[in-house]
């Protein structure tokens, strides 16, 4: 799926799929979305992160937050995000 999206996003990033094997991909039946509950989309953890903060007047999600472990790893993430753009590298 990665590739995939690199491969559509028509940059300079290089990558193994090709065309070619995107076809064979969809011949086959490959979903290139998933419904897999682990993936949320980023509006929804956001919204998750605006109660926190209006609970906990901060945006410092401790790691391994108990009430809500998938958000403490979001946070993590967006962060490492960030820390990559600032130093124009790519992320993922």
């Amino acid at each position: 799926r990665r590739q995939y999206k690199i491969l559509t996003a028509k940059g300079s990033e290089s990558t193994p799929m090709t065309a070619e094997r995107a076809k064979r991909l969809v011949s086959i039946g490959f979903a290139w979305a998933t419904k897999d509950p682990r993936h949320v989309p980023w509006e929804v953890r956001f919204q998750e992160l605006l109660r926190y903060k209006q609970i906990y007047g901060d945006c410092l999600v401790p790691i391994g937050f108990k009430d809500n472990p998938q958000l403490s790893n979001w946070v993590s993430t967006q962060r490492q995000e960030y820390k990559l753009h600032r130093e124009g590298r790519s992320s993922r």
